[in-house]
């Protein structure tokens, strides 16, 4: 006996506003700042790595679902630098939803490092009680 379980791929499941969702967005805010990516989510890839050079920076807005992740991201390497990426690192997110977290990547000492910039509301994700 074969038994089918309901699929809901992430393109419905995003695509429709009345769903809560939460944001990552790694992307760089100045010239001495970088994107910072999303390679992992929860051990899933996300962003091909052999595709970068038509892709930088284009997973450093990752839409997620509500709850616990744990992503592996990615310090771009700065386009006009030519330079290589950043060694992927950890980073454990509780994702409430309708909430946005940004991350840019910048230089401390010497040594580029992810660093939390904030999080705000998304507007008109779908959260709002009825």
């Amino acid at each position: 006996m074969v038994r089918y379980l309901p699929i809901i791929s992430s393109a419905v499941l995003f695509g429709c506003s009345s769903i809560p969702y939460g944001e990552f967005d790694g992307q760089r805010e100045s010239a001495d700042t970088r994107d910072v990516v999303v390679v992992f989510d929860d051990g899933v890839l996300v962003l091909d790595s052999s595709t970068k050079p038509k892709t930088v920076g284009a997973n450093a807005l990752q839409k997620l679902e509500p709850g616990h992740h744990v992503l592996a991201v990615r310090i771009a390497a700065d386009v006009s630098s030519r330079g290589d990426d950043e060694p992927l690192r950890e980073l454990a997110l509780d994702v409430a939803p309708c909430t946005k977290y940004r991350f840019i990547g910048k230089a401390v000492d010497g040594r580029w490092v992810v660093a939390a910039v904030g999080e705000v509301a998304i507007a008109d994700c779908g959260a709002r009680s009825k």
